[in-house]
């Protein structure tokens, strides 16, 4: 799966994608990236989730691990569906 994507935060720490499975169950986490308010954060990155992951959310703890909250969220979209 390819993330992709700009954003500005207000907080320092880290992006994580949550994965989340067909159900609205959480099937996984991902630390993506250090993030600081200073600079703005662009993504452009491949990676696998874990099981079978139908969205994904992106989420900005702060240096304390205090989950800040969603910056996006989205259905993932496989080959068979995009067509």
């Amino acid at each position: 799966m390819k993330l992709s994507g700009s954003f500005g935060v207000f907080f320092p720490g880290k992006l994580v994608a949550h994965f989340y499975n067909e159900h609205g169950s959480s099937i996984g986490t991902l630390p993506l990236v250090e993030v600081s308010p200073t600079d703005l954060v662009v993504l452009d990155m491949e990676t696998t989730p874990q099981g079978k992951a139908t969205r994904v959310s992106l989420h900005l703890e702060d240096k304390g691990g205090l989950d800040r909250g969603a910056l996006q969220e989205v259905p993932i979209q496989t080959g068979d569906s995009a067509k």
